[in-house]
């Protein structure tokens, strides 16, 4: 696996002091490849320190007309 967090700039990672949080409480991450820059393919895993409680994970694949927005 490889880091590709860019602490300069901010791409690559995604910390709660950046994202965005929806009404329902749901936090959406979208992983496209329109603009995949040097990587074309990879994993991506999921952190979570010390959480309140676990966090339920969904992933779906979803066409990216369907995305609002």
């Amino acid at each position: 696996m490889e880091n590709l967090a860019n602490y300069f700039t901010g791409q690559g990672y995604l910390s709660k002091e950046h994202a965005v949080t929806s009404s329902d409480g749901r936090i959406r991450l979208v992983v496209s490849h329109v603009d995949p820059g040097d990587h074309d393919h990879g994993v991506m895993g999921l952190r979570f320190v010390r959480p309140e409680h676990m966090p339920k994970i969904e992933v779906r694949l979803t066409a990216l007309s369907e995305l609002r927005g």
